[in-house]
């Protein structure tokens, strides 16, 4: 054995182990506080979470037409019930409920239960089936809208728009189709600077990146993410979630996947909230789970909520 040889090879491990931990930290790995609970259950499809920036949170269950608020002080409370299902939601900075309406349109909710249409077609064409919408800074809204299925053909206008996303002006006075370069599209959420939207392909089985133009216009098509996923959100640290079999996986902006959440159900979206916004709410299948987590969301856009910003 070389003399001293002990002595260097302790060092080096402890070096190495400190530069482990150090990596780790200036990765900004997510990882659960907690265990993963459930807050409501016994519905049929869940989607479409939203958190209001105070103490509630919105979401859909989609084949009972339902829409409903959960908080931690008045638990579980209906907020719609329709012949045409809520799905994607956003709350705005005045309290209105944006959302994506089976009716083939979106939908523009006062606090006072007042409704209108916000977009039901896009350059002269009929919208399929919106699913999921993000608010950018400017106040322009994008919204995603799935291919449809040539079993499903027969439900749509000739000529409805799928498998694209389109963006309304803030005004909701224009609505234009910006989607390129996907096979599919579901999922949708911005970075916290406005520049950057994040769209999941389900069908290419991939999440891509794309930056905004000051129109809303996308450019620079990126893999952020090389896997399926139905929903997606950002956390403060740009890293993006996604949905799988298996919970909730989180992928960095390099897009390595660095953490995997375990759900008890299959989620189909989920978004941060709580009061100190490290909360994150999942949407599984017949129940509405949440779990602590170490980091914030991304709440500079998401939502426009500007009490957690």
């Amino acid at each position: 054995m070389i003399p001293g040889w002990k002595v260097i090879s302790t060092s080096l491990r402890a070096l190495l182990l400190s530069c482990v931990v150090l990596t780790a930290a200036n990765a900004q790995v997510p990882s659960p506080l907690g265990k993963v609970t459930k807050l409501a259950g016994g519905f049929r499809f869940t989607e479409g979470p939203a958190w209001d920036g105070t103490d509630s949170l919105y979401f859909s269950d989609m084949p009972s037409g339902a829409m409903h608020r959960w908080s931690e002080s008045d638990g579980l409370t209906l907020v719609r019930r329709a012949r045409h299902n809520s799905n994607g939601i956003v709350v705005t900075r005045k309290g209105e409920l944006l959302f994506c309406e089976g009716g083939r349109r979106i939908v523009l909710r006062q606090p006072d239960g007042e409704e209108k249409v916000v977009a039901d077609e896009c350059e002269g064409c009929p919208l399929g089936m919106p699913n999921d919408l993000w608010i950018a800074p400017s106040g322009i809204l994008f919204f995603t809208i799935p291919i449809i299925k040539s079993n499903q053909a027969d439900r749509y206008p000739e000529g409805a728009l799928s498998g694209t996303v389109c963006v309304v002006s803030s005004d909701f006075t224009q609505v234009r189709e910006v989607g390129y370069g996907l096979k599919n599209a579901n999922g949708i959420v911005g970075s916290a600077d406005g520049t950057r939207l994040y769209v999941a392909d389900p069908r290419a089985q991939k999440c891509y990146r794309y930056r905004i133009g000051a129109d809303g216009s996308l450019s620079d098509q990126q893999v952020a993410a090389a896997r399926f996923s139905d929903g997606l959100t950002l956390d403060e640290h740009g890293n993006l979630y996604t949905t799988s079999n298996e919970g909730v996986r989180v992928f960095s902006p390099a897009g390595e996947e660095i953490a995997l959440i375990e759900t008890p159900e299959i989620p189909a979206n989920m978004t941060f909230g709580g009061r100190d916004g490290r909360t994150l709410f999942i949407t599984a299948r017949t129940s509405l789970y949440a779990v602590r987590m170490n980091v914030r969301g991304d709440f500079t856009t998401q939502n426009n909520n500007e009490s957690l910003k």
